[in-house]
């Protein structure tokens, strides 16, 4: 697919600059480009989609009140 976009000229000539270095036509480098954001998580989407712990099935976290927090934080 053809489409316009419009680049001010100093990133259009640093990402010429980058294609050159890395032996890519510009059009490689954009494509490159597009598809490592695209794969990127967008701001927001922080949760984690398994527990950063794996192995451990027993481990159980309390659930506590805001009262047993303060009292842990000598908040009375």
């Amino acid at each position: 697919m053809r489409f316009t976009v419009e680049i001010p000229d100093p990133l259009y000539h640093q990402a010429l600059e980058v294609a050159k270095e890395r032996n890519m036509t510009f059009n490689e480098l954009v494509i490159d480009f597009v598809e490592c954001r695209l794969e990127t998580p967008v701001h927001g989407e922080k949760r984690l989609k398994s527990p950063p712990i794996s192995g451990i099935k027993e481990l159980k976290i309390p659930a506590l009140t805001n009262k047993e927090i303060a009292e842990i934080l000598g908040d009375k």
